[in-house]
């Protein structure tokens, strides 16, 4: 008589490790392609905008260059927004970095983005726009 008949917990045992094992599979894949993302392009009110960072895996406790560009839906530069950043860890309740965004050329900002450890990160922005705000939550990796 085999064993998985004798034993109702070894069944569970393999049931359980086949649920693990899809779990993962499924959890991994995910988080590659949500993190993936090297450029976030996303339409707004009227505004097309796209969010970066200037390297992909973005540093550990180093400066990582935040890019914001802004277009209208001419494809004109948009200038005179007020750009802020929230960096954190999807499904953690510490390590966050605040930021802004300064304007460089029109319709381009760049701020300095320095995620605390290796991950999963998102940097929540906030765009502030003729009496609007408008939000962007760009995925990324961080790494040593």
């Amino acid at each position: 008589m085999s064993i998985l008949k004798k034993s109702p917990f070894a069944i569970m045992c393999i049931v359980g490790l086949i649920f693990m094992a899809v779990y993962l599979i499924i959890d991994q894949s995910e988080t590659s392609s949500a993190a993936g993302n090297e450029i976030t392009a996303v339409e707004q009110a009227g505004y097309s905008i796209e969010v970066s960072l200037g390297r992909a895996p973005a540093q550990i406790l180093k400066n990582n260059e935040l890019q914001v560009h802004i277009s209208d839906v001419q494809g004109n530069p948009v200038s005179h927004a007020t750009i802020h950043f929230l960096l954190k860890m999807p499904h953690m309740f510490c390590g966050t970095f605040e930021g802004t965004a300064s304007q460089t050329e029109p319709g381009a900002y760049q701020g300095n983005a320095v995620p605390l450890m290796e991950g999963d990160w998102e940097a929540l922005v906030d765009i502030e726009l003729n009496g609007q705000t408008l939000h962007v939550t760009h995925p990324f990796k961080a790494a040593r």
